[in-house]
């Protein structure tokens, strides 16, 4: 199946479950976990209807166009029962992935280490002259290989595409070959929300 011209139906099943590659109903996509030393680990898959201007994971999985990965350690045994989150970890997919979750609704594929978060829009995120050359040759975005490698919150969190063979660092300057643009990355609890107003009780009623 080429997945880079695919939808997948986002569902999700009522327990949270623990996975080493993003498997989305019954299809399997190029995002996967690793620890520091490149040994499996696993994640949990979480919905949210968006993103706020402060970071905060708005709920909404009916609507859902945000994708929450949230590292959860290794699998251990026949039952991969988690075990403590390592300190480092590294995301692995490629532009196959990220166009399918587009394609099917999921605007934002937000990381989660720890406290740390990185927010990743679907449509893309790179820019740059050397990204401009390979895609003026017509290079296609399925054959961007990323990693994301997150570490302590003190750290920023590192970036490297491999296409065609050649590894290049992302960077945040905007004259390097490669640059990210569109990615958030904050320090936060599992889960933000945006805080609301208590409901006031009308005269009537009190």
């Amino acid at each position: 199946m080429k997945h880079d011209y695919d939808q997948v139906r986002i569902v999700m099943d009522s327990e949270p479950q623990l996975m080493h590659t993003l498997t989305l109903d019954g299809e399997k996509l190029d995002v996967t976990l690793a620890d520091g030393a490149g040994n499996e680990s696993v994640f949990t898959v979480s919905l949210y209807g968006g993103l706020s201007t402060e970071g905060a994971l708005i709920p909404g999985e009916q609507k859902a166009s945000v994708m929450l990965l949230s590292a959860e350690g290794k699998p251990e045994g026949d039952q991969a029962e988690k075990q403590a989150i390592p300190e480092s970890v590294t995301w692995e997919m490629n532009g196959a992935a990220l166009r399918v979750l587009h394609k099917s609704g999921i605007e934002y594929l937000v990381f989660r280490h720890g406290k740390q978060y990185t927010a990743v829009p679907t449509e893309g995120f790179l820019a740059g002259w050397a990204y401009d050359e390979l895609k003026s040759r017509g290079t296609a975005g399925r054959r961007f290989e990323y990693t994301l490698t997150m570490d302590t919150e003190e750290a920023e969190p590192r970036w490297t595409v491999t296409v065609e063979g050649k590894k290049y660092e992302i960077e945040e300057d905007p004259l390097a070959a490669m640059y990210l643009k569109g990615i958030e990355t904050w320090i936060g609890e599992k889960e933000e929300e945006p805080k609301t107003e208590p409901e006031t009780q009308s005269e009537e009623e009190s």
